[in-house]
C-alpha cells in the first residue's frame, strides 16, 4: 500500500522532541434537543436518589447503559452529570479518520488493511465493540481538516454515525483535527494549522495546504462547522489540534488562537469540554533538570491562562519512552517507577493536576513494539509504570494505537492475526491498567 500510514512522521516527530528537550441517531435539530431535554429531566430525577453515593462514586470504566452522560469539569476531575468522578481511559483509533475519507475500520475476520477506504458501519460497531470489551470508555479519532470543509465522501456523516454509535456503547470520542489535508503524502503534522505555519521537516505552506486553511479565521470558522454539527452529541469532546509546536513566536500566536477558539465554540452554543495540548510531548533528562525545551513541561497551562466560562477545560500531554531520559554515563531511556514519577514531577504534571487543580490528560501514551530482547522488556516494564502513575494520580489517558506493530510501531495488537487480533504484551499491559 505504499505506506498507506500517514502516521509515518512519528519518528521524525519523536525525535525532533527529544532534541529540544447520530448513522446510530440521524435526527433533527429539534429531535436532538427534545431528547436531551428528557435525558436532562430524567437526571435530576435520578440526582436525589444517587446523592448519598455521588461524592464516591468513580466510573472507571463506561458499563453497558443506554444512554450516555455528558460530561464537566469539576476542579482536577471530570465528572458526570450525576456528580460521579469519570476516569477517562480508552484507545486512539490511529488512521480511523486520517488516511481516506470512507476511514479505516478493519472488519471482523479481515486484515488489517481490509478496511482502508471502505465504510462499512459493520465494522466500524464490531471495533468499537471490542475497544468496549477491552474496558475503554473512550476512543479518540484523528481527523482531516479538508475532508469535514468539502465533505469528501460524505466524511460528515461518518463521523456523526461513528460518534453516534460510540454513544449507544457508553464511549465517549475525542474529536481533534491533527492534518490539513489527508491521505498518503499529504498528512503532515504542521506547526499550526494555517497559513504561514503549515510547516513540516521539507514541506512549507505549500500552495494545497495554504488553499485550505490560509488564516486564522479560517481554522475558526472550519472549528464553527464542526461545531454546528457536533455540538448535539452528549459524548463528544473538542480537542483544538494535534501536537501543536515551535518557537516562542508560534506558542503565543497559539494560545492567542485557542482562546479565540473558546470563545467561538461557546458563542455557538457548545457546552462541551475542550482539551488543549502544547507541543509534541513532556520530556526532561533526569540527570540535568529542570527541564529546558520550549515544550518539554506543563508550565505552559499557568503562563497562558485559558478563560472557558464554562470551565470546562482539559489540559493534555503525550509521552512515550525516551523523552524522559538520563544521559549519565551514558544516553539511556527512562523506564522505572521512581524515575518516571520524578519525570512527571519535574515536567508540573502533578503540579497541573495538584496545585493549580486542573485535569490532565495523556492524549497519547504506546509502548514501541519494535524493540527486542532486553529493550522491548524495559518498554513494556516503562509502560506499565507510567499507566500505574496515571492511575494512582487519576490522570486521564488514551493508548496509541488501536492496530497491529507491522502497521505501527505502537500498536497494541498481535500480529498475524486475522482481525480482531489479540492483544499483544503492550496490549495486555494496557487492559490490566484498566481492571
Amino acid at each position: 500500500m505504499n505506506n498507506m500510514m500517514s502516521h509515518r512522521y512519528f519518528s521524525t516527530r519523536r525525535a525532533q522532541m527529544i532534541k529540544q528537550v447520530a448513522k446510530g441517531m440521524q435526527i433533527t435539530k429539534a429531535y436532538e434537543s427534545f431528547i436531551l431535554s428528557i435525558i436532562i429531566i430524567g437526571t435530576f430525577a435520578l440526582s436525589a436518589l444517587t446523592a448519598p453515593m455521588s461524592n464516591s462514586a468513580t466510573i472507571r470504566s463506561s458499563g453497558t447503559i443506554a444512554t450516555i452522560m455528558p460530561l464537566h469539569v469539576e476542579g482536577k476531575n471530570v465528572k458526570d452529570s450525576l456528580g460521579r468522578v469519570v476516569l477517562l481511559r480508552g484507545m486512539n483509533s490511529g488512521v480511523a479518520f486520517a488516511d481516506h475519507p470512507n476511514g479505516w475500520w478493519n472488519p471482523e475476520g479481515g486484515t488489517w488493511l481490509s478496511g482502508f477506504g471502505v465504510w462499512d458501519p459493520s465494522a466500524v460497531k464490531y471495533n468499537l465493540d471490542m475497544m468496549k470489551n477491552w474496558g475503554c470508555n473512550i476512543v479518540r479519532l484523528h481527523t482531516v481538516i479538508e475532508w469535514w470543509l468539502k465533505n469528501t465522501n460524505n466524511y460528515r456523516q461518518h463521523i456523526k454515525d461513528t460518534i453516534g454509535w460510540a454513544g449507544e456503547r457508553g464511549l465517549y470520542v475525542v474529536f481533534e483535527p491533527a492534518f490539513v489535508r489527508g491521505g498518503y503524502g499529504n498528512a503532515c503534522q504542521f506547526e499550526l494549522p494555517y497559513y504561514p505555519y503549515l510547516i513540516y521537516e521539507n514541506r512549507s505552506n505549500e500552495e494545497e495546504d495554504v488553499a485550505v486553511m490560509p488564516n486564522r479565521a479560517a481554522f475558526i470558522n472550519y472549528w464553527v462547522s464542526v461545531v454546528s454539527e457536533l455540538k448535539y452529541y452528549p459524548n463528544v469532546l473538542f480537542e483544538v489540534y494535534n501536537e501543536p509546536h515551535g518557537n516562542n513566536t508560534i506558542k503565543e500566536e497559539f494560545f492567542e488562537m485557542v482562546q479565540e477558539w473558546i470563545n467561538a465554540v461557546r458563542d455557538n452554543g457548545a457546552t462541551q469540554i475542550l482539551i488543549v495540548q502544547w507541543g509534541y510531548g513532556i520530556a526532561v533528562n533526569l540527570d540535568c533538570p529542570p527541564p529546558c525545551g520550549i515544550d518539554a513541561r506543563m508550565n505552559w497551562v499557568e503562563d497562558y491562562p485559558l478563560n472557558d466560562p464554562l470551565n470546562n477545560l482539559i489540559y493534555s500531554f503525550h509521552i512515550y519512552r525516551g523523552e524522559i531520559h538520563r544521559t549519565y554515563p551514558e544516553y539511556s531511556k527512562c523506564w522505572t517507577y521512581e524515575d518516571m514519577k520524578l519525570g512527571f514531577q519535574l515536567c508540573l504534571v502533578d503540579y497541573v493536576l495538584n496545585n493549580l487543580s486542573k485535569p490532565v490528560m495523556c492524549g497519547e501514551i504506546g509502548a514501541n513494539m519494535w524493540e527486542t530482547g532486553e529493550e522491548l522488556g524495559r518498554e513494556l516494564a516503562w509502560l506499565n509504570n507510567t499507566l500505574m502513575i496515571f492511575n494512582e494520580w487519576g490522570i486521564n489517558y488514551l493508548y496509541y494505537s488501536w492496530t497491529i506493530p507491522a502497521h505501527m510501531r505502537h500498536g497494541c495488537l498481535s500480529n498475524g492475526y486475522p482481525w480482531l487480533p489479540p492483544p499483544n504484551e503492550a496490549g495486555k499491559v494496557f487492559i490490566n491498567s484498566l481492571a
